[in-house]
């Protein structure tokens, strides 16, 4: 068991005293929907021939309901794990849940998942079938053995109508009970990845917190689904919309979201703080921010945005809330279904990542260590590549707390500042424990800046990896010419490092940097699904020239008190 939550402050809601008679299981919500307004619009795509595609709820219903009969004739039973390998898209919509009218568990991952990272997935989780959907919405289904290997596929279309259509539509029971009903894994930025188990009420618990923390969306407005469906906050969301009504548009060019936002003005967005910094930076003439565009860039409609997974900057939340563009920082953990906090347009403060989420109870312990009692838990964890993990059930304190890993602050209105990872902690060789994340922050306050990682463990300087905007990176190599250089003290980077490092200890001071571009993190797989940084990946993967820049430190006995080492790498 874990250790009590001791000397704690939090956020003072009680998660067993809501009633919970009323929730229904997300396929009742489907139905339910069906019925009282069948030919609304549902669901908006592009289809192979890159023609858009518009899905009622009441034909989203039918596409389900005969993709599960084709599930059951193929073997599929209640209580089994399917894994669904594909993109973002309504295909992957449909056969979820088409699996869950089964009473099936659904699992997802990303379609570039290496093979050898897949075979471990299902050799050691209870995954009985996988499903593998093709960008020309045909659809593998194939069953898999005790030890993880695939006996028998078989491939039909999606949307052909004829698949499944002759069978009998007898009614499957699938209420708001324990039966398992998403299998999702952590981002792997700190580690190989887990994966966690949630039954049909938890997410029906999450869906009522949703809706009813973002009271203002209702019938008929617009979703703008780009982000991986392993991103259990974007899974969720979009599951909400049911609730909601909303209509979900999906997006498969990442690299072109600033289209889809033009093209289809969502009302609901959800985005990682770069998307925003970018769109921010798309409304500023000649450096000057410009307030109205902001919300024209944003498709003029905008009623909730939602910007997580890592933290964003001050200036830029600020030039939101200047714009009356209502942009809230939120908290996720992917050992809870159900969002940790986020800011709202009732509650609302910069710098922090808002008040905990209906069902939630919060706190922040002496060590700042910060706890959640929720039924939004996950029920049980498997590691991956361990042969059949029978899975475990997580560890609780003896009032039921379950320690995030996270370190925060929670003030006495409840809103939560997060300061950075237990595991990220550094000790330097002065003895010293320094959260990086609140140095990063600070480092990173210009909007060229896309990303800043510190080390310095068992060191008496720290040293930062920085990744710039890719043209500014691109401008930097061209003048210099060089594969390593050190960077003029005149360029914009030094009297921004300099002015970050004023709101630093001396002791929270970075002695030197090495300038790298998101090229780079691509190639390597740096970063997680949720845009996460792989700290310890990223440190190997660049270890040689860290140790080459602490040379260097050391041999011009560089300090605190200098001007940083700044190398384009």
């Amino acid at each position: 068991m874990a250790a009590d939550a001791d000397s704690a402050v939090g956020c003072n809601v009680d998660p067993h005293s809501a009633s919970h008679q009323n929730l229904i299981s997300v396929v009742e919500l489907l139905r339910s929907k069906a019925d009282s307004v069948p030919n609304e619009d549902a669901f908006v795509f592009l289809n192979a021939s890159n023609r858009r595609n518009t899905i009622s709820w009441s034909e989203h219903l039918d596409h389900a309901n005969r993709l599960s009969h084709i599930f059951t004739e193929a073997g599929l039973q209640r209580g089994e794990t399917i894994l669904i390998q594909a993109q973002s898209g309504y295909e992957w919509e449909v056969t979820q849940m088409a699996a869950w009218i089964c009473g099936a568990c659904v699992g997802a991952v990303s379609p570039t998942m290496p093979a050898a990272q897949l075979e471990s997935v299902l050799q050691s989780l209870p995954i009985s079938w996988l499903i593998h959907l093709a960008s020309n919405e045909a659809l593998k289904i194939s069953r898999v053995g005790r030890l993880g290997e695939i006996v028998e596929t078989s491939c039909f279309d999606v949307f052909d109508e004829s698949n499944g259509s002759g069978a009998t539509r007898k009614p499957f029971d699938v209420d708001c009970g324990d039966l398992p009903a998403l299998l999702t894994f952590t981002s792997g930025s700190t580690g190989k990845p887990k994966g966690l188990l949630f039954t049909h009420k938890q997410i029906a618990l999450a869906i009522d917190a949703f809706t009813t923390t973002y009271s203002n969306l209702v019938n008929g407005d617009i979703n703008l689904s780009w982000l991986p469906l392993e991103n259990l906050f974007q899974r969720m969301i979009n599951l909400a919309c049911i609730a909601w009504g909303c209509k979900t548009y999906y997006w498969r060019e990442a690299a072109r979201i600033a289209d889809g936002i033009r093209e289809v003005a969502p009302h609901l967005f959800i985005g990682v703080p770069r998307t925003f910094e970018k769109f921010f930076m798309s409304s500023c003439n000649e450096g000057k921010e410009t307030g109205p565009d902001l919300a024209t860039v944003l498709g003029g409609r905008a009623k909730v945005l939602i910007t997580g997974s890592a933290p964003s900057t001050r200036k830029v939340l600020q030039a939101y809330r200047d714009a009356d563009v209502p942009l809230f920082e939120a908290y996720g953990l992917s050992e809870n279904i159900i969002p940790m906090a986020t800011n709202s347009s009732v509650a609302s403060k910069i710098g922090s990542v808002g008040i905990a989420f209906k069902y939630n109870d919060i706190k922040s312990d002496s060590l700042n260590r910060l706890w959640v009692r929720s039924p939004g838990i996950y029920s049980r964890k498997y590691e991956c590549g361990a042969v059949l993990s029978k899975g475990e059930p997580p560890e609780l304190d003896s009032e039921g707390y379950y320690l995030t890993g996270d370190l925060a602050e929670v003030d006495l209105d409840g809103f939560i500042t997060l300061i950075g990872r237990t595991t990220d902690l550094i000790k330097t060789s002065t003895g010293r424990r320094l959260a990086p994340r609140r140095i990063e922050d600070a480092y990173k306050a210009h909007p060229k800046i896309e990303r800043i990682v510190v080390f310095g463990e068992g060191e008496e300087l720290l040293v930062g990896l920085m990744v710039l905007d890719d043209s500014e990176t691109s401008k930097l190599q061209l003048s210099l010419g060089l594969q390593i250089a050190e960077l003029d003290a005149k360029h914009w980077l030094s009297p921004m490092l300099n002015d970050a490092a004023n709101n630093l200890h001396p002791h929270e001071r970075v002695g030197g940097w090495l300038i790298s571009n998101s090229d780079t993190f691509l190639r390597y797989n740096l970063t997680t699904d949720n845009d996460k940084s792989k700290r310890h990946e990223i440190y190997r993967t660049f270890e040689g020239k860290i140790q080459k820049l602490y040379g260097h430190l050391k041999q011009h006995k560089i300090s605190p008190r200098h001007e940083p080492v700044v190398w384009i790498v």
